[in-house]
């Protein structure tokens, strides 16, 4: 089933690439390919796989393109399967027009504030922070986290499968901390 609705989101992003984009060599990596990869957006033209209002003022634009910075892009920004440019657009956009404080009529599978106490604001809120709380060799990067007295981490998945796994697996048993910090590559207590 989820294969099906995976090959389901291509077909449709070629088709709004068809339908958008007519001169598909001018934004696009490629012309349409059958083989179920999602169209990618040439390097200079990745601006175009964040929703933006269309007819957001020139202000509007910098003020939702600055919320992440060119240089923390992933990889894959440019593809419209992109989790970061999809966090982008719905959290990017929501900050922009200070619409925030609508993720607090959320609610998680038990009834609860999905955001709990956390005040919701452009004043406290970032994307890509970077955080080592695991002190993992390379700071992880959350694509949204609200600050304050109540903290809110945001990880977006889109078309992934799964969360990663930590990355402290890779220790050698050499290593002085590897007793301490090791891990089997879950977030169980070990």
């Amino acid at each position: 089933m989820q294969d099906r609705y995976k090959e389901q989101l291509v077909n449709r992003y070629w088709e709004y690439q068809q339908l958008f984009f007519p001169k598909i060599e001018d934004y696009f990596e490629r012309p349409f390919h059958p083989d179920g990869r999602p169209p990618v957006f040439l390097k200079n033209k990745s601006v175009h796989n964040v929703i933006l209002k269309p007819d957001a003022s020139q202000e509007e634009f910098n003020k939702l393109m600055g919320l992440l910075p060119f240089l923390e892009r992933h990889k894959w920004f440019r593809s419209m399967n992109s989790s970061q440019a999809l966090a982008q657009s719905v959290l990017g956009n929501l900050a922009a027009y200070d619409h925030l404080k609508c993720l607090g009529e959320l609610f998680d599978d038990e009834g609860e504030p999905l955001f709990g106490k956390a005040k919701l604001s452009p004043d406290n809120f970032v994307m890509e922070f970077k955080v080592n709380h695991l002190g993992e060799p390379r700071k992880t990067s959350l694509d949204g986290f609200f600050s304050g007295a109540y903290q809110v981490a945001i990880e977006c998945k889109f078309t992934e499968m799964e969360v990663g796994s930590c990355s402290r697996p890779s220790l050698r048993p050499t290593e002085s901390n590897y007793d301490t910090d090791w891990c089997d590559g879950t977030y169980s207590i070990q």
